[in-house]
């Protein structure tokens, strides 16, 4: 078996589980079994559409087309479509571009808000485009649409549309980054890190403690009141020794008067 049959395979396996997950949660809300609703819904659409996935797809669409030569009791249709909308509808994806937009002629800015213009005129129902400012000359275009492929498509004719407009202008395009998915919970924000901010800030070590940067208030004042009083100290022992001595000089003076 090649490797282009093992994936054929695998997209056939995913596609069947996905269907018996539906018609069995479908079985168990509507108290039937599983094997009467591949009867009369899945194995009808597997020989008209090729396989019951595609069908089940296209239902989200155009549910009477799909449906509507089944024989199915409307309660369980309705179980059906509530069951296959909330397994099967795509999830809307997140397409961003960043550029920047640079015009040095007289027409400048006129120049760069024609051209960001030209690239949101793309910009369809199913793939509404925005170009949202974050700090001149950089801008961040972005959408959202549940088909990836033509969000991806659509925004790189945008960037196209933006280049050859403003360099018709004598201006210039710089792509950042790419029109590439995001993650669905991003948001669409670029910042700019700072050298300062990147720096990882140093934790002291177990040794290190008891610092002076993290000592308790009243050890800092206990060592403040210990340090004043050793001056204090050290002051009244000067001012004795200076007090001493000239006592002893004055009774020196006064013997050697004596003396003569």
């Amino acid at each position: 078996m090649s490797a282009e049959e093992v994936v054929k395979c695998e997209e056939q396996y995913e596609k069947g589980r996905a269907v018996d997950s539906i018609l069995t949660q479908v079985a168990k809300r509507r108290n039937v079994t599983p094997e009467s609703l591949y009867e009369a819904i899945a194995w009808p659409l597997h020989k008209k559409y090729g396989h019951s996935y595609e069908a089940f797809k296209l239902s989200i669409q155009e549910p009477e087309a799909v449906f509507g030569d089944l024989t199915i009791e409307p309660e369980t249709l309705a179980e059906l479509k509530h069951t296959i909308a909330r397994r099967l509808t795509p999830k809307p994806v997140k397409v961003r571009a960043d550029i920047e937009v640079k015009c040095f002629d007289y027409q400048g800015i006129e120049a760069i808000r024609r051209a960001l213009k030209a690239g949101e005129a793309l910009s369809t129902e199913e793939v509404p485009i925005k170009v949202r400012l974050v700090a001149p000359p950089l801008y961040v275009m972005s959408t959202t649409s549940t088909d990836k492929a033509a969000a991806i498509d659509t925004m790189e004719k945008a960037v196209a549309a933006i280049t050859a407009s403003i360099e018709s202008e004598k201006g210039d395009v710089v792509v950042k980054m790419a029109v590439s998915n995001i993650a669905s919970k991003e948001t669409l924000v670029l910042t700019r890190r700072s050298p300062r901010s990147s720096r990882r800030p140093t934790t002291p070590s177990s040794s290190s403690s008891w610092s002076s940067s993290r000592r308790p208030t009243w050890t800092l004042r206990a060592t403040t009141t210990r340090t004043r009083r050793t001056c204090r100290d050290a002051a009244s022992d000067v001012l004795q020794l200076q007090f001493y001595s000239l006592q002893g000089d004055g009774r020196r003076s006064v013997a050697s008067e004596g003396a003569q």
